[in-house]
């Protein structure tokens, strides 16, 4: 994935170039990763699952590749913790 600052460069050098389909596909497509890293990946995903639990609260609100990050941690420390429970989540998730 492209940083905020080679996009906004890739945007700028577009924008001083003849207008044609090419350049207006590239620019929608650097505009629509932009808006994705401005966003901070909140909306990659569209979460359907809603629940009134304190995880689901705070979730969405979190950079996705963050929210995995802290999830294999602690899927991690359940795994040594509580193998059977850690057993359980990955059939559930191998299922899904």
């Amino acid at each position: 994935m492209p940083t905020k600052e080679e996009l906004e460069d890739a945007i700028n050098q577009i924008q001083t170039m003849p207008a044609s389909f090419d350049n207006c596909l590239k620019l929608s497509t650097y505009y629509n990763l932009l808006n994705i890293i401005n966003s901070n990946y909140n909306n990659a995903y569209d979460i359907q699952y809603s629940s009134d639990s304190e995880f689901m609260q705070i979730a969405p609100n979190i950079n996705i590749n963050r929210l995995f990050e802290i999830t294999d941690e602690v899927f991690s420390c359940i795994q040594i913790i509580a193998p059977k429970l850690y057993q359980s989540a990955m059939d559930k998730l191998k299922t899904s």
